[in-house]
């Protein structure tokens, strides 16, 4: 399935040069043959006002499964763990160097994607981390926050979601598939 979901925007701080918050997430499904992708999620940061991108920092985008040593080890220490912590525990993350983007830089959104491969049906969460952000400006903007082939979604600030939908159709098929390898077909 194509599924295309979305999430309500999150407008980030403009007052703080380091935080962290969850923007939500997606469930997915599980592969059917190794290494098929399962699902995307996509982050765009879009600039909501006039001015440059923020000179300095980055923000880091971190997708997390819910298995215990990922986003279960994460939210037991949501408010004492360290940005370096965070990022270990993560599945996924991907840096936006402010620095590299440029001051100059005319586009209004940038953002990152991940493909998922995964042999289960998990919540995936995302979170964004800024780190070191100069922006005297205070540029408005806002993250916005996608799922594709996603199965159901949950918003910013849901930290334990209700359980994911299963694809049955995608659970035939891969038991018929593990049959069919079982038999050496």
């Amino acid at each position: 399935s194509q599924n295309f979901m979305a999430l309500q925007p999150v407008q980030l701080p403009t007052n703080q040069s380091a935080w962290h918050m969850h923007l939500g997430g997606f469930c997915l499904g599980k592969s059917v043959v190794e290494g098929e992708t399962v699902g995307v999620i996509e982050v765009a940061l879009v600039k909501k006002s006039p001015g440059p991108w923020p000179a300095k920092g980055e923000f880091t985008v971190l997708s997390f499964d819910d298995e215990a040593n990922h986003w279960g080890k994460l939210v037991e220490t949501w408010n004492s763990s360290s940005r370096v912590d965070k990022i270990q525990l993560a599945s996924n993350f991907k840096v936006l160097d402010l620095e590299l983007i440029g001051p100059l830089d005319n586009r209004t959104t940038i953002g990152v994607r991940f493909g998922i491969t995964e042999h289960f049906y998990h919540h995936w969460h995302t979170v964004l981390l800024a780190y070191g952000v100069e922006d005297p400006q205070h540029v408005q903007i806002e993250a916005e926050h996608r799922g594709f082939q996603a199965l159901s979604k949950f918003e910013a600030g849901d930290l334990q979601p209700k359980a994911c939908p299963h694809d049955h159709s995608r659970d035939v098929t891969a038991w018929v598939y593990s049959h069919l390898s079982w038999v050496g077909l």
